[in-house]
């Protein structure tokens, strides 16, 4: 599932790139000046050219996409309660270990 966040945050990357492109910034500048990398400012790709489904057995569900690309929204909510887990259970070992 985390992996799906990573790749989705990349593909969101050349959206950005590209929507910036749409407003004559000078993309190259900025992954310089930031050393960002992992992009190319060669590649990008408009929001309307993509498609994100889901298949829940018995049925195909258009997930859209946002002006600001895809954010998958259950996914980063099962990350943040499972991270929020760890660190409860992490604190509380911390705690344990402490006594």
């Amino acid at each position: 599932m985390h992996n799906t966040n990573r790749r989705t945050d990349i593909l969101n990357n050349y959206v950005y790139l590209h929507t910036l492109k749409s407003y004559d910034v000078d993309v190259t500048k900025i992954i310089e000046d930031n050393q960002l990398k992992n992009l190319n400012p060669e590649i990008s790709i408009a929001k309307e050219d993509l498609g994100v489904y889901f298949f829940t057995g018995d049925k195909i569900i258009d997930y859209g996409t946002s002006q600001y690309g895809v954010y998958f929204r259950n996914f980063k909510e099962v990350i943040n309660s499972v991270q929020k887990s760890g660190e409860i259970l992490t604190n509380h070992i911390y705690l344990a270990e402490n006594e």
